[in-house]
């Protein structure tokens, strides 16, 4: 259908900024996409520079490397490449380049996009500049010091230190300096009569129908004459590319050299589509200025979308919405905080395939290519400007206090603020002083873009005094959703649910407490959906945060993503995935009369549910469900097939209007199957017993169980083959946080697994009972936590079934308890079948419902970090000397698993209430046969695993039933 456009054009020489705001912004030119007589305008300042980390006083001077000057790859840090830099000392760096000829009569703007933290530039041994500021862009006029068709020299100094590092505090957090030029690096040539400033905001109508697009310009004059008159040409270019508005503008006002002219405008566009992060719509708007001889054409690339605070909810395109989030560190293994190419956009990706709709920059502005993959691909953005605890060891000056606090974050705003994707602005992380600090800039912040809500990162909603638009509150836990669903403004907890990171001496023994965070995470998201005033969250964190600085060291706060730093997925990410899931499945009853009824919620924010694709299948039948129903409702829906075989199960995926995998879903036995109880099968084994002063020996034909009492050793054997090597041992595991501190600092790679046993085992008393179909052993024993007893009864078809029972010596906190059983070497394939919190799981999940494990592969062992170089297998194979992640980690809630050494198995039968966790132990391989586990120790998660926490008393009594089959 053709669309009309109604086209409004208001005109203003007004001041951007009110009168008495005195405050400076500098100049970040848009990126040309034509200028009038060169086909090539950019000079990429990438690659192979050289470097000293130690120059000789009046290097920029000479123009050239001389000796200690060796190659260094820009964009990057020097630490990752191997240079140590003196603290408070400038490194140097040179590069050699030529203008075009051609470029002459032009402008020569250099733009670097981040170098980290303090510089000075010079260009042939001149001066051309200086910048403050680690993570935001900058650009210098470098025109005056360059002949065109000349070779040219850029040297600059860099120092890792400067009082801008210390209020990001960003060389202490990557426990590394960060120096370098850390982010892309241009030359652009631009007409002499040039755009300066080029933004674009839109409004919609009351209807939301409309749209007002509003426009600001700035023109500089940067020649030697007046500019006596301009002409402005706008396209108007739609997500199909096809041009929609076209409007020629005159400016007939004088520009003297070395003025600037500012203009503002109003476009009004009649039913745009709607830019959202589930219909990320981007239209292109595109101006040409034409002055004189001299033509460039710049652009943006917009998207109509409103943001509105209404009482305590963010409401977008005048839908009230829920932030689903993560926050987002830009980190590479072996590049540090400095990104490969292509790199943002791969990270916006996972995260959007992870159901994730918003990411927060913790704790700095992201490159602009990381916004443009949130523009694209659909994603809300928190941008937070570069300060993090700034109250520790930032001291402001009069000297530095414009350039770190008010031009850092004002340099932000002006890069990003015509770009759909950020809907709020973050002023800062958990640093104290919001009012001598922070207010005035945030002042700023409002009058330069009063179309997006400010926060202030922190660790309570209040340490902003309420100035801003919306609360902020750091891991409020779970109570914190019914606290806040009825506070006066929106609350955004854009950190919370940690991922375990901290306590690495349990992650070495039992990777499982990754999957077992899903647990908590899952209720506290349901709790934060349903609170009204609760506007979403951001997991903490997205990415691990480890740096790899040699063979064996790993620096950093680590493994706190959902994702590793290569990328990989963890199994938090596959909890992630589903509890922000934008559609619920729910079947409410078995296949009857042709029809298995479902229960489906839209929990969509834009998009009703008759946009996504809802595929089934069961058996041999499939088809696609019809849903029509809109976004935040919930509605009944049939799928009507043949009667399906008895246990058939129904699968259903969701894809979602921009083509991505929502979620999937798999519901077992839609036709009710008749369950028959276990066929028993008769046995002729028969124990026979031999004794001696040192114990007893009991055999079958298959079977062989030698209890030595002088020595307190239990061997069982199948077909002359060790299964069992040892009496099982009590295991009371105790909830441990440790691991160094929050900060691996280098000293230490390989943690050891905790996974202790009961300590001082005295046995005090054996006894037997005999018969020809089973065998009975009761062992009275105390430990230095408990004491207590535990019955072995053996059947002759291979049936083993251990009771127990203990008394606890004193209080104990515990994250596992249950008996540990020692195994041959051999048994090192471990298999299952379990309930888990959702039907359905990835194939390389550690959390599947069914699987096997292997305890070793040819991956290199490596640390609780994980790899140091980059891995070509999945985040489950990864291992350490206990086994792989697979392998050891828990599974929880088992219907039945096994061990297995290829010809014996030994199988625990269970009933969905336990647990197993198996693991090398030198020579021989353990198992955990557990009757209570908890969430894992990661003390940032505290509030939310202390709900499933069951500390023990001096006296409680832990007992148990294990059934375990030898076949």
């Amino acid at each position: 259908m053709k669309k009309s456009w109604c086209i409004i054009l208001l005109f203003t020489a007004a001041k951007l900024f009110a009168a008495d705001t005195a405050f400076t912004i500098n100049r970040w030119s848009m990126m040309p996409v034509q200028v009038k007589g060169l086909e090539r305008f950019v000079l990429n300042l990438n690659g192979t520079w050289t470097f000293n980390p130690a120059p000789a006083a009046g290097f920029e001077k000479e123009g050239d490397a001389g000796k200690g000057w060796k190659s260094i790859e820009v964009p990057g840090e020097w630490v990752m490449q191997g240079f140590k830099v003196d603290k408070n000392k400038p490194a140097g760096y040179i590069r050699k380049f030529t203008i075009p000829e051609g470029w002459k009569g032009k402008r020569f703007k250099l733009r670097c996009d981040a170098v980290y933290s303090e510089c000075e530039i010079f260009i042939n041994g001149q001066k051309a500049g200086y910048h403050l500021g680690g993570f935001t862009p900058f650009e210098l006029d470098i025109t005056n010091y360059i002949r065109p068709g000349k070779p040219a020299v850029i040297a600059m100094k860099v120092k890792n230190e400067s009082p801008a590092d210390a209020a990001a505090s960003a060389t202490a957090y990557a426990v590394h300096p960060l120096g370098g030029i850390t982010r892309k690096i241009r030359i652009i040539a631009i007409p002499e009569i040039n755009v300066s400033l080029f933004h674009a905001a839109t409004m919609f109508d009351k209807a939301y129908e409309n749209a007002t697009l509003h426009t600001e310009i700035e023109l500089t004059n940067e020649a030697a004459f007046i500019a006596k008159e301009a002409a402005l040409y706008f396209e108007l270019i739609n997500p199909e590319r096809k041009v929609v508005l076209s409007k020629k503008i005159m400016i007939r006002e004088h520009i003297a050299p070395g003025a600037s002219l500012k203009k503002q405008f109003d476009v009004v566009v009649v039913k745009p589509l709607k830019w959202d992060p589930e219909h990320p719509h981007l239209y292109t708007w595109r101006m040409r200025l034409d002055a004189g001889k001299q033509s460039e054409t710049v652009q943006r690339r917009i998207g109509f979308r409103q943001v509105e605070i209404r009482g305590n909810q963010v409401f977008v395109n005048n839908a009230p919405i829920k932030l689903r989030g993560v926050c987002w560190h830009q980190i590479m293994p072996l590049r540090g905080r400095s990104l490969s190419p292509g790199q943002a956009m791969q990270d916006v990706k996972i995260f959007r395939d992870g159901n994730v709709n918003y990411i927060r920059t913790s704790h700095y502005p992201p490159p602009e290519e990381f916004v443009a993959a949130c523009d694209s691909l659909g994603m809300f953005v928190e941008a937070e400007a570069p300060f993090c605890w700034a109250h520790r060891d930032y001291k402001p000056t009069e000297a530095d206090s414009v350039a770190v606090l008010q031009s850092q974050t004002l340099d932000m705003i002006n890069q990003f603020r015509s770009q759909p994707s950020v809907i709020i602005w973050s002023i800062g992380n958990e640093s104290l002083k919001y009012k001598e600090y922070f207010s005035h800039t945030a002042a700023l912040v409002k009058r330069m873009d009063p179309t997006r809500p400010r926060n202030f990162s922190q660790w309570n909603p209040d340490a902003d005094g309420g100035e801003l638009e919306i609360g902020n509150y750091h891991y409020p836990g779970p109570a914190g959703p019914d606290k806040y669903a009825n506070a006066p403004r929106p609350i955004v907890f854009d950190e919370y649910v940690h991922i375990n990171a901290y306590n690495r001496f349990e992650l070495a023994a039992d990777p499982g407490v990754r999957d077992d965070w899903g647990i908590g995470f899952a209720a506290m998201w349901e709790r934060m959906y349903q609170a009204k005033g609760v506007l979403g969250g951001a997991i903490w964190g997205g990415i691990d945060d480890t740096f790899v600085l040699g063979d064996t060291t790993a620096v950093g706060y680590g493994t706190w993503g959902v994702i590793d730093g290569w990328r990989r997925q963890k199994p938090e990410f596959w909890h992630m995935k589903k509890a922000y899931s934008p559609v619920r499945i729910l079947r409410t009853a078995n296949w009857k009369d042709g029809v298995i009824p479902l229960q489906i919620e839209n929990r969509h924010f834009f998009t009703n549910l008759d946009e996504c694709k809802i595929q089934w299948q069961v058996g041999k039948q499939s088809g696609l469900v019809q849903a029509h129903i809109k976004p935040g409702q919930s509605g009944a829906v049939a799928i009507r097939c043949q009667q399906p075989d008895a246990g058939a199960v129904l699968s259903i995926k969701v894809t979602d209007a921009r083509g991505v995998l929502a979620d999937e879903y798999r519901f077992g036995n839609v036709a009710s199957a008749a369950v028959l109880p276990p066929a028993r099968r008769a046995t002729d084994q028969r124990w026979q017993y031999a004794k001696n002063s040192n114990g007893i020996t009991a055999r079958t034909k298959d079977f062989e169980v030698r209890l030595d009492r002088v020595h307190n050793s239990l061997q069982v054997y199948r077909q002359g083959q060790m299964v069992l090597n040892g009496l099982a041992a009590l295991m009371l595991l105790p909830v441990n946080e440790d691991g160094d501190g929050v900060q691996m600092l280098g000293g230490r790679y390989y943690f050891p697994a905790f996974t202790p046993v009961c300590t001082n085992r005295v046995i005090q008393q054996y006894d037997f009972k005999e018969s020809e179909a089973s065998f009975s052993i009761t062992v009275k024993e105390g430990y230095q936590e408990a004491g207590g007893y535990c019955i072995y009864t053996f059947k002759a078809d291979g049936n083993l079934q251990i009771q127990y029972q203990y008394e606890l010596k004193s209080p104990l906190n515990p994250r596992q308890w249950g008996i540990v059983f020692d195994l041959s070497s051999g048994f090192t394939t471990l298999s299952w079948k379990r309930n888990g919190l959702w039907n359905a799981y990835p194939e390389n999940h550690i959390g599947r419902l069914s699987g096997t494990a292997e305890a070793t592969n040819a991956n290199k062992i490596s640390g609780v970090a994980g790899p140091l170089s980059r891995p070509d297998k999945d985040w489950m194979y990864d291992r350490n000397a206990w086994g792989s992640n697979d392998f050891r980690s828990t599974k929880m809630n088992i219907l039945y698993a096994a061990l297995t050494d290829k010809k014996n198995t030994l199988e625990v039968i269970a009933n969905g209430r336990q647990h197993v966790r198996s693991w090398i132990d030198g020579n021989r391989v353990r198992l955990l046969v557990a009757d209570y586990c908890g969430l894992g120790s990661e003390g940032f998660f505290k509030a939310h695993r202390v709900l499933f926490e069951r500390p023990l008393k001096k006296g409680d009594i832990v007992k148990g039933q294990v059934d375990l089959k030898l076949k």
